[in-house]
């Protein structure tokens, strides 16, 4: 992967294997699912995205070939992230919620 994570991501993967003791392979492929969502909207702050920007990283995904299960492991990924990160970061809504 070639676009670095923001430090929300870091700072939630972290939290992930330090408090919730997800596994070394769970924090990797949230790592690269987190890391699809950055680098389909690479001039974008993660604060700023909204549903649709949701739904056109997921057709872009589709559109490079990833598998329905893996698209639905990065959109578990994506909102489990926005869960834990908006209220942090007084967003009103978490972008992933209703796609």
């Amino acid at each position: 992967m070639t676009t670095p994570l923001p430090a929300p991501v870091q700072q939630w993967l972290h939290y992930l294997q330090a408090n919730q003791r997800y596994s070394a392979h769970t924090i990797t492929a949230y790592r690269q699912d987190l890391g699809h969502l950055v680098a389909c909207h690479p001039d974008r702050d993660l604060a700023t995205l909204h549903e649709a920007d949701i739904r056109q990283a997921l057709v872009r995904l589709h559109a490079q070939d990833m598998q329905p299960r893996s698209l639905a492991r990065a959109l578990a990924a994506w909102r489990s992230f926005y869960q834990w990160w908006a209220p942090q970061a007084g967003l009103a809504t978490n972008p992933v919620a209703g796609v």
